[in-house]
């Protein structure tokens, strides 16, 4: 997400889903993450699939997760260690 709070409003709309959705997606992501090397991001959705498993409130484990994802505009130095997922 561009900014923190469109980071907000992406973890508001992916908690609405049911768990099951919440982890495909994570699993979803977390395999777009690998593919493009972006190792921070892989480590935080397997963070939010072990909590979403414990039964931690979504959109809770979802605002910290895209939160945490929130970056300026990547500089060449920093594109490869972006969390964005999207």
């Amino acid at each position: 997400p561009p900014t923190p709070q469109a980071a907000l409003g992406r973890a508001r709309d992916v908690a609405q889903l049911e768990i099951e959705q919440q982890l495909w997606l994570a699993e979803y992501w977390q395999q777009r993450s690998w593919e493009r090397g972006a190792i921070p991001a892989v480590q935080g959705l397997e963070i939010v699939k072990q909590q979403l498993g414990q039964y931690v409130q979504p959109r809770l484990v979802w605002e910290i997760f895209w939160l945490n994802s929130f970056r300026a505009p990547p500089t060449p130095d920093t594109a490869q260690n972006q969390w964005f997922c999207g």
